[in-house]
């Protein structure tokens, strides 16, 4: 029997509606996440309200856990605050997921030679062989999605 795989809709770029995509992506429920945490009393599920709804954003430990829970790299969840260059990367990764045919482009030649320009020019080199493969069937929705949650830069 072949396993079907299922793609959430992304609502919007909040942290919130990416932690609500990963939750429906990997199959848990809000008490699954509630359990996870062994959050009680009588509205166990009101904290990951709140993330959902980016009334407060997960402290860090609770990220770390988040994410080792959804299996990606933190960088896939984390409040982005675009002071730096690799951020916005992560962000346009998330953005294909609502606007899947957009292309980015960016004129490579025009950054400056920092250390860290160099290291987002290097993900976005990654991110097109990526998008190739999976255009031309190399690689599945899944696997592309999974490397994309995974990219550490």
């Amino acid at each position: 029997m072949k396993k079907y795989f299922f793609k959430p809709i992304l609502e919007n770029l909040s942290q919130g509606a990416r932690i609500e995509y990963l939750r429906e992506l990997n199959g848990y429920t809000v008490e699954n996440i509630a359990e996870f945490f062994g959050w009680g009393g009588d509205d166990p599920n009101e904290t990951y309200r709140k993330w959902k709804s980016n009334n407060r954003s997960p402290r860090p430990n609770n990220l770390e856990q988040l994410a080792e829970l959804f299996g990606v790299s933190i960088n896939a969840i984390k409040n982005y605050k675009f002071d730096d260059p690799i951020e916005q990367v992560y962000f346009h990764m998330w953005e294909e997921e609502q606007f899947p045919y957009s292309k980015l482009t960016i004129d490579i030649d025009a950054y400056k030679k920092t250390a860290n320009n160099i290291l987002v020019v290097k993900g976005l080199e990654e991110w097109e062989k990526m998008r190739e493969k999976r255009i031309n069937g190399e690689i599945t929705d899944k696997e592309y999605i999974e490397w994309k949650l995974n990219l550490v830069l």
